[in-house]
């Protein structure tokens, strides 16, 4: 909040000088101002100072920065305030900050309301740069005399923790939702055009949906791993035991879909997962062996019985199995490519048996006539 800043500690401004601060400490600590000294020394210290900075309202006028303090303050105090006109404040990073006491107020309970909030936090974070914020504050500090920031690298980890710092009144309305509707919610707000899925609010999200469902996934993950490695080395096919998987690797899927198209560790072991069960499936049919099957045709002397061995049924599982994870796997691309290969190499094992099958009979015709 503004009101606790060193600049409204102080009723200073950045482009104020050494003079200037000292004067207004003395007179902020007459009139009985809390923290006066403590907010004295981050000013006066360089490398605290930027921490204020950002905090504030970098390039905005005096006029402006009064306005906003002021409808901080009223809000702080639970008064209704109007936002003050815009103008003045100079850089997108100040209209973050004047505004982070109406993204307060925002109600979250309708999950319309929530994405709102979102999509209009980022659409204003989104057009924070560095490098205008870097130029802003140097430029207020040469007002003041003071120590410019030498680069860029002075400012990124400072500005980067005040922005995540906005994200919260969007990461706590995540932190009380449900589970189901924090789903729906976050997939919403991603799928909603220009949002970047790495921006700081979808960052924040992230996190807060993370934690939210951490201990429920770890489980379930650690539960198809074992059970997906117990099948990768049987040694005798189990179609029973491949199938016993599918609950847990679907509540798994429907608990981390809003993170799954997002890189990071969610999507990684999605990955790992999809090619653990597709080698499953494939120590399925490699395990299954053959079966014996009879066929009786009619030939040039009557009729003839062809013996044969085959893997159909085995494969038309496989066939299933694989298909249902193309389902559940649709939002990994690289998961979709080892399973539609499969598909076609399952397919071609059906095709080679039915073209063996095809010679086997039209040799069983063509048996020579009896004399």
């Amino acid at each position: 909040m503004l009101t606790e800043n060193a600049f409204a500690v102080l009723d200073a401004m950045p482009g104020d000088n050494r003079r200037v601060l000292n004067d207004k400490a003395d007179e902020a600590a007459l009139l009985g101002g809390d923290n006066t000294d403590a907010a004295l020394t981050q000013l006066m210290q360089m490398n605290r100072r930027i921490a204020a900075e950002v905090r504030w309202l970098p390039g905005a006028t005096a006029e402006a920065a009064s306005s906003f303090l002021a409808y901080s303050r009223a809000i702080a105090d639970g008064q209704r305030a109007a936002i003050p006109p815009l103008d003045g404040l100079g850089t997108a990073l100040a209209q973050a900050n004047a505004l982070a006491p109406f993204f307060e107020q925002w109600p979250t309970d309708e999950r319309t309301l929530f994405i709102g909030l979102c999509r209009a936090l980022d659409s204003i974070l989104s057009q924070v740069m560095l490098e205008d914020t870097l130029e802003a504050i140097n430029a207020d500090r040469t007002s003041g005399g003071w120590e410019p920031i030498p680069d860029l690298t002075a400012l990124t980890a400072p500005l980067d923790e005040h922005l995540r710092e906005l994200c919260a009144p969007a990461r706590r309305a995540m932190e009380g939702m449900a589970q189901p509707d924090a789903a729906k919610a976050l997939t919403a707000f991603l799928g909603a055009p220009g949002i970047d899925s790495q921006g700081f609010v979808a960052q924040a999200l992230c996190d807060a949906y993370r934690m939210k469902i951490h201990e429920e996934a770890e489980m379930l993950l650690s539960v198809l791993q074992e059970d997906i490695k117990k099948l990768i080395h049987a040694e005798h096919a189990d179609l029973q035991k491949l199938q016993a998987v599918k609950p847990n690797l679907e509540r798994w899927l429907a608990l981390t879909a809003p993170l799954q198209r997002i890189p990071g560790a969610i999507r990684n072991e999605m990955k790992a997962l999809g090619q653990g069960l597709r080698n499953a499936i494939v120590q399925y049919v490699n395990t299954a062996g053959t079966f014996e099957k009879k066929k009786t045709v009619t030939t040039l002397t009557g009729t003839a019985t062809i013996t044969y061995h085959t893997q159909r049924d085995f494969v038309n599982a496989a066939l299933r199995e694989t298909r249902w994870m193309q389902d559940c796997f649709i939002n990994h691309s690289e998961v979709m490519d080892l399973l539609k290969e499969d598909v076609n190499q399952l397919n071609g094992i059906l095709r080679n048996e039915e073209k063996m099958l095809a010679n086997a009979e039209q040799a069983a015709r063509a048996l020579p006539v009896r004399k």
